[in-house]
């Protein structure tokens, strides 16, 4: 498995601020990109990532389907509240609610790529 996740959101300044956090990991380097377009752009033309981090409401349905139909762990990241599980909930796919604590994002993330937790914080 690679070490490349794909990171999806039109709001620039999140998308600095996620892929920093992830990187500083030292674990995963992150490609960002600002839309649906451009991340199937980017899977077509590259070896599948390890996992897929959308923010909702960039991540619609139908580009969640179309990702998941590579075989790569989706997960979304966003700050609405119910109208946003009740949208993404028949996808079964996993939600994280901004905002979050970096330490069990990164916990969260591992555990959904490769079935590893990270160790606890000391």
């Amino acid at each position: 498995m690679n070490n490349i996740i794909l990171l999806i959101d039109s709001d620039l300044s999140s998308l600095k601020e996620i892929k920093v956090i992830i990187e500083e990991d030292g674990k995963y380097e992150v490609v960002p990109v600002p839309s649906g377009f451009l991340a199937l752009e980017y899977l077509a033309k590259n070896p599948p990532p390890a996992a897929v981090i959308c923010d909702h409401p960039t991540c619609k349905g139908r580009l969640v389907k179309s990702i998941k139909r590579f075989g790569i762990p989706v997960f979304v990241v966003t700050g609405w509240k119910e109208k946003t599980m009740v949208k993404l909930k028949g996808l079964d796919i996993p939600i994280i609610q901004k905002p979050f604590d970096v330490y069990e994002f990164l916990n969260f993330a591992a555990k959904e790529i490769n079935g590893n937790s990270h160790p606890p914080k000391k």
